[in-house]
């Protein structure tokens, strides 16, 4: 779903972001008690929420990147786009900007919401992704298996296009999410064509920042 800055800027407080979604918050597992868990819920549903208050429905990625995924010969085609997880500042309208729900992590079938605009990628680092893509196809939880070694060859392959994973950004990963550290660095290692988006890296809140991810196709 496109979203338009003039729909949701009478939501924010002057320049401030907006939460994209409730957050769940921590010390709470769904398998806990049911009481538990429908009082954190019950929480939740008064906090505010980008999705909800704007009443913004997120696009499938499988229906959204459906044609750049199919291109080309057989393996995984990614789609690299510079995503908010958290908050959401105002949007430049230099840009089109997709309210998104994306599928991850093989068979654990996680939803990643995100509200994303997507890039014009350099030849090079698209190829690493799809290779990146490919060689953790189906992969499991192998990035959540320390022993695996599937974060130490991925921060390798990202490192030999002269990119980057940090703590924060590394948090996110996992098979069909492939985050890289949004930095003005990265930005223009990634695109020819990301001027006009600079100043969304410097947010005084990091929870504001956003993130360079390259999304391929779920496995489930």
């Amino acid at each position: 779903m496109i979203i338009d800055e003039r729909r949701i800027a009478s939501l924010r407080t002057g320049d401030e972001p907006y939460p994209l979604q409730p957050r769940w918050g921590p010390g709470l597992r769904y398998t806990d008690d049911p009481s538990l868990i429908m009082a954190r819920l019950q929480e939740m549903a008064q906090q505010p929420s980008l999705l909800a208050d704007a009443k913004i429905t997120p696009t499938s990625t499988t229906k959204a990147f459906k044609a750049p995924w199919a291109e080309g010969p057989p393996g995984h085609r990614t789609v690299v786009v510079l995503a908010f997880l958290d908050l959401v500042p105002p949007l430049p309208a230099t840009r089109t900007w997709l309210a998104l729900r994306h599928q991850c992590a093989g068979v654990a079938c996680r939803q990643l919401y995100m509200v994303a605009t997507v890039l014009e990628v350099r030849e090079e680092v698209a190829a690493a992704f799809n290779g990146i893509a490919d060689e953790n196809d189906d992969c499991g939880r192998a990035f959540e298996d320390p022993e695996s070694g599937a974060v130490e060859r991925y921060l390798a392959r990202l490192g030999e296009v002269g990119l980057a994973c940090g703590p924060a950004s590394l948090a996110h990963l996992c098979e069909s999410v492939y985050p890289v550290d949004a930095t003005p660095k990265a930005l223009a290692r990634v695109t020819e064509d990301g001027d006009d988006l600079l100043g969304l890296l410097f947010h005084p809140d990091p929870l504001a920042r956003p993130l360079l991810v390259a999304l391929s196709e779920n496995s489930d």
